[in-house]
């Protein structure tokens, strides 16, 4: 077959050396990236996305100042809970190409593709082309891959910055350069921009390969790896900073945090605070008497994906719903670790397979324990655990295969990949069996059958090879068998129009099995489909609202909503003068009790909508002043668990119900959205 060489750093030595990669490596790889971004592209015009991000994404946009500060709200009073360094990039591709699904998500997909060509990049470097092509494959198949580059969230753009970060550090591993290092640091502060301390997860796993396998003294290695993690924490913290030095007059309130600190943000309500349940993200209440509200059972269960219900615990990534996004080949990966590491003990400290062994099983126990422990895990947050268990896959595969041709090697290594490696593989297979029998539980029957069917094609295959010249060959190609199911799986969810807050085969979903409070979110102006935080009945009533009098808002009267969660429709719809109070969960004192008083005191509040006796919020302060001063709109809705809609002195009276809508232009304008008002028939 013909080869083309390729030029590759030698250990310690900084001079190249040749490997050889076949012709067909490249394109292969660039097929398997090329048909996983048409997938991911499936249909993504119609997926679910992130409603308060796309909101953020459209006045960003739109505003250089709200590019600068992360804001929310056009009117610049409050951010993200979020670092913007995702968000800039969709944010560009709205301003260049408009608002629209597509424009929210495709920065996603090429994410999701280009992680795919990193990994064959990053796996190859180490274990050659031909695993190279396996972990790419893996990556591509695993539903968890195509969950986070179907939406509007960070994850795919931080993974895709992680795993070119290991790359460059199994680079630097084999160069011994502080540059590389250095730039291995740079990516790490990129990747923390898109999703802030969950990049750091992996420097343990970046720092512990380099120190053991790089070449140079202890004191070299240590002096190297303080360059790269100084570039990684400057980097990290670069925008945090700056905005720090900027008056807080002259920006807005940072969401997320009671001190209007960004870094309080970042490291509580983005960090420690999410493995603690029920304390509202460390947030409190506005008045320090209250109690932190705690949403009930029953409303979250009826409103967001069953997916994200899993509990913390051990099990939780190979069980459930959540369990089919990566956890098929989760504990085979985990079993080919340990197996390359004992079968590798004798090599030198600067084998370059041990490093990298070292590397992609550290950031995957990491994320395992830290997924394993957080009070909740969404389905998108998964997409970190695809790159390491392809790696180490790959490699373990890779190195079953090298097991009948290590004919060279001295008779202890000889003896060692005898009979670990082959046993690894054995028992890497018969738990990779035992997964996908446990995913496949309470599944439609169809899939059960491809389950079936590719645990008995698995079987053959390992039974076959012990007839093969190379048996291991037989068993590699029985382990990737098994990797018909996650591909199905994910096919599933394609077919199914599923997003980032869906999973492969769950029971209720955002659209592909719609949850009981996103029946009515399809009405969405922007004409996706949005992930609702209040019930059917009360997105209907806000859309009335939005279309009826965003026109009468003007910049003297405003429209006054609690949470950011709540305003983001009008955001995303592009009423200009939105009042996001509370921030996103309503806790925070973006828009004081005093301010507030006076704005409606004056006049300037057009419209309220604030949360219903049903939520815990209903008891904040700034609530009580609105009830006191304005009326309810709807007497039939003054009862409604999850929000109420007041009108406020100087502001024209809503429609009454049953009457038709006005449309944009106000209430004597051309008809709005058509269908019956009352709130027992919302739009579907």
């Amino acid at each position: 077959m013909p080869e083309r060489t390729e030029p590759h750093d030698s250990v310690g030595s900084g001079q190249p050396i040749v490997r050889r990669d076949p012709r067909w490596c490249w394109p292969v790889v660039g097929a398997i990236a090329l048909v996983a971004a048409v997938a991911y592209g499936w249909g993504a015009g119609h997926v679910s996305v992130e409603i308060y991000y796309a909101g953020a994404v459209r006045t960003m946009a739109h505003s250089w100042r709200a590019f600068a500060f992360g804001g929310f709200d056009p009117a610049g009073t409050v951010t993200l809970d979020k670092l913007p360094g995702s968000f800039w990039i969709q944010a560009l591709v709205v301003r260049a190409f408009g608002l629209s699904t597509w424009s929210l998500v495709v920065p996603q997909i090429v994410a999701g593709a280009l992680t795919i060509v990193v990994m064959f990049v990053a796996v190859r470097r180490t274990a050659g082309s031909g695993a190279g092509v396996v972990a790419a494959a893996i990556t591509a198949v695993v539903p968890a891959t195509a969950i986070m580059s179907r939406g509007n969230t960070a994850d795919a753009i931080c993974v895709l910055l992680m795993v070119v970060a290991a790359d460059i550090t199994l680079r630097a591993i084999r160069n011994g350069r502080v540059r590389t290092v250095a730039a291995s640091g740079l990516l790490v502060g990129l990747a923390f921009q898109a999703k802030m301390i969950e990049a750091w997860a992996i420097l343990p796993a970046l720092g512990v390969a380099y120190a053991v396998a790089a070449p140079g003294s202890l004191s070299r290695r240590a002096g190297r790896l303080a360059i790269g993690g100084a570039v990684a924490v400057a980097v990290s913290l670069s925008w945090m900073t700056a905005v720090t030095l900027v008056p807080a007059a002259d920006r807005p309130y940072v969401d997320g945090s009671r001190n209007d600190s960004v870094y309080e943000q970042v490291f509580v309500y983005n960090g420690v605070a999410r493995f603690q349940a029920g304390n509202a993200y460390g947030l409190r209440p506005a008045a320090p008497e209250q109690s932190a509200p705690v949403v009930p059972t029953p409303l979250r269960e009826s409103l967001g994906p069953s997916a994200d219900r899993s509990s913390p615990g051990v099990t939780r990534l190979i069980t459930g719903e959540v369990g089919r996004d990566a956890g098929w080949l989760l504990p085979a990966a985990l079993v080919a670790m340990v197996g390359l590491l004992v079968a590798r003990r004798h090599r030198p400290r600067t084998d370059a397979v041990r490093a990298a062994t070292l590397l992609w099983g550290i950031w995957l126990v990491t994320f395992t324990v830290l997924f394993s422990a957080a009070a909740n895990l969404l389905t998108y947050y998964t997409g970190a655990l695809v790159p390491p268990i392809a790696a180490l896959c790959a490699i373990g595969l890779r190195e079953a295969y090298r097991t009948v041709r290590a004919r060279d090697a001295v008779r202890r290594e000889t003896d060692s990949f005898r009979q670990v490696v082959p046993a690894a593989v054995v028992v890497a297979l018969v738990i990779a069996v035992a997964s996908l029998v446990v995913l496949s539980w309470r599944t439609p029957p169809w899939f059960q059958a491809v389950g079936a069917a590719a645990i008995v094609g698995a079987a053959g295959l390992a039974v076959a090879a012990r007839r093969l010249p190379r048996p291991s060959a037989g068993v590699v190609a029985a382990f990737l068998a098994l990797a018909i199911v996650p591909a199905a799986a994910s096919v599933a969810l394609i077919a199914d129009s599923g997003g980032s807050f869906d999973a492969p085969l769950a029971a209720t979903g955002t659209l592909a099995r719609p949850a009981p409070g996103a029946l009515a979110a399809a009405a969405a102006s922007y004409g996706g489909v949005v992930v609702p935080s209040m019930d059917a009945t009360v997105w209907y009533e806000l859309d009335l609202l939005r279309h009826s009098y965003a026109s009468n808002l003007s910049a003297q009267r405003r429209l006054f909503v609690f949470t950011s969660a709540e305003a983001s429709e009008f955001v995303l719809a592009g009423v200009a003068n939105v009042e996001p109070v509370g921030g996103y969960t309503g806790l925070v004192d973006a828009a004081t009790l005093n301010r507030i008083r006076a704005e409606i005191s004056g006049g300037q509040i057009a419209y309220a909508v604030v949360p219903g006796p049903g939520d815990p919020r209903a008891g904040d302060p700034r609530v009580a002043v609105i009830e006191s001063i304005c009326t309810a709109v709807r007497p039939d809705l003054a009862g409604s668990p999850s929000a109420r809609i007041y009108v406020c002195p100087a502001s024209a009276p809503l429609e009454s119900a049953g009457a038709a809508p006005a449309g944009p232009t106000g209430p004597t304008g051309p008809a709005g959205p058509a269908g019956p008002a009352g709130p027992s028939a919302p739009p579907a």
